[in-house]
């Protein structure tokens, strides 16, 4: 198989579509796991979040389908601009740092 074929196995199957914001468009790689080459079509599922979705390149198998979820917090600049913060999925932790001497 090669990526047009993983690609449109992965939109068909799991409804893969392209990333957005940081990762614009669909993503490939090629690995070889235990002697067994591997394409993996990284994209975003319905919900726009991070998915990557495995496959035997030799017979098109699902080696491994996973999506990231949105989890803890993190940090968030806001910088002069950006007034919406709020994205689904996203989440705000404050941080402040001090200095002693």
């Amino acid at each position: 198989m090669d990526s047009s074929d993983a690609l449109q196995l992965a939109k068909d199957k799991y409804g893969l579509k392209q990333g957005k914001d940081w990762a614009t468009g669909y993503h490939f790689t090629l690995d070889s796991i235990d002697g067994k080459p591997i394409l993996t079509v990284f994209g975003n599922d319905g919900d726009n979040r991070f998915t990557r979705i495995s496959f035997n390149a030799q017979n098109g198998d699902v080696v491994s389908a996973i999506h990231k979820l949105p989890y803890g917090g993190g940090l968030i600049f806001k910088g002069i601009g950006t007034d919406n913060l709020t994205k689904k999925g996203w989440r705000l932790r404050g941080v402040s740092l001090e200095t002693t001497i």
